[in-house]
């Protein structure tokens, strides 16, 4: 019987077949009323969430480079504050398709998805 190496992406290999692992994933969403920063900085903090997504929108041309609107200094902030890792996703807007990622280590890396 032929043994089986797990390779770096956590998928098991045997002469060059690949056997995927479905990896199981607890996501839970909430609905809570509250100031948008403290409720979610919060709720972070109490669920000990690992992994915050929030969504980004497109910076609007009617804004100066000196104005941010809510929405970008609310994602931004719980990008370099909360607990976990965030990211902040939103749609490229030129050209081909895909998203721009931001983390607190890498702002606007773009995915290909």
């Amino acid at each position: 019987m032929e043994g089986f190496n797990i390779n770096m992406y956590g998928n098991e290999e045997s002469s060059g077949i690949i056997v995927r692992k479905r990896v199981m994933v607890e996501v839970e969403a909430l609905v809570i009323q509250g100031p948008k920063l403290a409720t979610v900085m919060s709720q972070v903090k109490k669920l000990e969430v690992s992994i915050l997504v929030l969504g980004q929108k497109k910076p609007s041309s009617l804004f100066s480079c000196s104005s941010c609107s809510s929405t970008e200094e609310f994602v931004d902030y719980c990008i370099n504050n909360a607990e976990c890792l965030t990211i902040g996703v939103r749609k490229r807007s030129k050209g081909n398709n895909g998203y721009l990622i931001s983390t607190r280590w890498q702002k606007n890396f773009w995915l290909l998805a």
